[in-house]
């Protein structure tokens, strides 16, 4: 009991730091593929964005106005240099069209409210990287 108590614990605080995107993964970009964008390079993407150092969590949404949400630690630090770096991966990777949108969000804030709008430290449109108003 203790152990589920404490596994339980650590996923509510953010600390399952895991290699390995979680299940589901596979579905939720199965379900969701658009036209274009194949499911193994939409999960490939999300593995990939997983792995990066500053990432804390991904939310992947093809068919939302913005396709990509990154949580990460807020440090105080502009996130538009990062939003476009991860434009830059997504475009190396192939899970990138005209209308993706990254949107970096601080994790902590997301956690809580679950509004990533409200969470936002960066919203970046990919393709002409243009700013947007969180």
């Amino acid at each position: 009991m203790k152990q589920i108590a404490l596994a339980t614990c650590l996923v509510l605080l953010g600390c399952n730091d895991v290699a390995a995107p979680p299940a589901g993964v596979e579905k939720r970009a199965t379900d969701q593929a658009r036209p274009g964008l194949s499911i193994e390079r939409l999960v490939a993407a999300e593995a990939a964005l997983r792995a990066e150092p500053a990432v804390l969590d991904v939310l992947s949404r093809p068919h939302g106005a913005v396709k990509w949400q990154i949580a990460v630690a807020d440090d105080g630090s502009p996130r538009w240099g990062y939003a476009a770096y991860i434009c830059l991966r997504l475009r190396g990777l192939g899970a990138y069209d005209d209308q993706t949108d990254v949107r970096i969000v601080d994790a902590r804030q997301a956690r809580i409210s679950g509004d990533f709008r409200a969470a936002s430290l960066s919203h970046i449109r990919c393709r002409d990287e243009q700013r947007i108003d969180p």
